[in-house]
């Protein structure tokens, strides 16, 4: 097999692999090898409970330093920050490669996308093809912030030019790949949009049956003809990719946009059930239910995210031991100074700091705005509003070292 189709999740997300394995299957038969990363500590009963799927643990990319990677970047950040290290992990033993987000499902053949890398090294489809004229979200600017390609989809094959690029993505990764984007950063993604000025006859595939999602539905629609979703009542649907949807059957397409709803959107309603109803049967309630590997102390005390961004810049030498080992230096300085909390213990199916789809309440912002126009009063408007362009290049938690309290 010249080929391979991977996808990268953590246990708690195993059904949504499982998932789009079975669809890779059905639309593409054998054509390619398919592989999952498991972004988890080794877990061999895990593995065993999972048989036909070809896994492999993110400790087995020998990835150096691995461990305070995994301590400074969230479960989110881990997870696509690795990418490239197992894209070129694959590209020693296969010519060419498709990496998709698990919670991508294929309906058609990739067959033309493989087809592609015999004359283009890398393969990417950007956000969106046509212009956002709406308030609503996700707009241009939200895209900008975000990065102008998904990288929930990426395809490479391993001439000299895609390596190339592979190395100098995965050092970005490993190095500097934040969920931040005040700070201009966004994981793997952000750092792409570079890709077609590093990487000659780089395809940007814009044809609109390749990675339909919540963010391009204004300029894509579905039917149905003869068993086949056709998106814009021509072109077959290759893959569409489910991002940001909701645990509960309810009518919201994604929780990271507020453009269109089920009821507003009939043509999704079907595709949305199907898919629902598929990870049902993959029993992904169950698996998210695991907890993170990488989400706590050795003690099972959580690892905040505020504890793991100071620690990325003030503890870089404490991260080259074991950080995750609540009898070193490490866990003893953020506990000292406030960033973890002892009686905080690992919740199930990953981290808690971040609450999917939270909002800050009523009354926090209600406190907020009256701070801000208590400082106003007391400033005057020129100071104000050069302590708030301070302040916006200092929201990076990173940049909190003066936090950590040394035993």
């Amino acid at each position: 097999m010249t080929a391979a189709i991977f996808t990268i999740v953590s246990r708690n997300y195993f059904g949504y692999a499982k998932a789009l394995a079975q669809s890779v299957a059905a639309s593409n038969g054998a054509a390619a090898d398919f592989h999952i990363l498991v972004v988890d500590p080794k877990d061999e009963a895990f593995a065993r409970a999972n048989p036909g799927c070809h896994i492999t643990w993110v400790e087995d990319l020998q990835i150096p330093g691995f461990e305070g990677i995994a301590f400074k970047y969230d479960i989110l950040e881990l997870n696509t920050n690795v990418k490239p290290s197992f894209a070129k992990h694959l590209l020693k033993r296969y010519e060419k490669i498709i990496y998709l987000d698990p919670d991508i499902y294929v309906y058609g053949s990739l067959a033309p996308i493989f087809a592609a890398l015999d004359d283009h090294p890398v393969v990417l489809t950007p956000h969106i093809t046509a212009p956002i004229d709406d308030d609503r979200v996700p707009g241009e600017q939200e895209l900008l912030r975000a990065g102008i390609y998904n990288l929930g989809f990426a395809a490479f094959n391993r001439a000299p030019a895609a390596v190339q690029l592979l190395d100098w993505w995965e050092r970005r990764c490993l190095g500097l790949a934040y969920d931040e984007q005040s700070q201009g950063l966004f994981v793997d993604q952000k750092w792409m949009n570079f890709a077609p000025a590093f990487c000659d006859r780089l395809l940007v595939l814009k044809e609109p049956q390749y990675n339909v999602a919540y963010w391009n539905l204004h300029e894509r629609r579905l039917t149905r003809q003869d068993g086949v979703y056709l998106v814009n009542d021509e072109k077959p649907l290759v893959f569409f990719h489910f991002s940001g949807l909701p645990a509960g059957g309810n009518e919201t397409i994604s929780k990271y946009q507020n453009r269109y709803t089920l009821t507003e959107r009939t043509d999704l309603v079907a595709i949305f059930e199907a898919y629902r109803a598929c990870l049902a049967a993959n029993e992904q309630e169950e698996y998210a239910r695991l907890p993170y590997g990488f989400g706590a102390f050795s003690n099972d005390v959580r690892i905040t995210g505020l504890a793991r961004r100071v620690a990325s810049e003030a503890c870089s030498e404490d991260l080259e031991a074991n950080p995750f080992d609540a009898r070193g230096r490490l866990y003893a300085s953020l506990l000292r100074s406030g960033l973890i909390d002892a009686s905080r213990k690992r919740a199930d199916g990953g981290p808690t700091d971040r609450k999917p789809g939270g909002r800050t309440t009523r009354v926090g912002r209600s406190l907020m705005q009256l701070f801000f126009k208590v400082l106003l009063r007391l400033l005057g408007p020129e100071r104000y509003f050069s302590l708030l362009r301070y302040l916006t290049s200092q929201v990076s938690a990173r940049k909190q070292q003066f936090l950590i309290k040394r035993p």
